[in-house]
């Protein structure tokens, strides 16, 4: 019978993965970024949707007031979690 005070390999092994997320995110963000050959208009396409993105959360954040009151302003008034938006 396996002592059950030591953590086996699949556990020491996710502690590992759990620890290094960050660092192993900006891995694969870049190996992907050089695997998948983006051309010029798929760049600004996506640089595009993305600055949307980031607007939407900028005007979100200007209406949002934590813990006191629900918000019904800004793009609260037509989605509650905006971040689906």
């Amino acid at each position: 019978m396996a002592d059950q005070s030591t953590p086996g390999v699949a556990a020491t092994a996710i502690g590992l993965l759990a620890r290094l997320r960050v660092a192993l995110g900006f891995v694969f963000g870049v190996l992907v970024f050089i695997l998948a050959k983006p051309t010029g208009t798929s760049l600004l396409a996506g640089m595009s949707v993305a600055a949307c993105g980031v607007a939407m959360r900028i005007w979100a954040a200007g209406h949002l007031r934590k813990s006191r009151e629900v918000t019904v302003a800004g793009q609260y008034r037509w989605v509650r979690p905006t971040l689906y938006a």
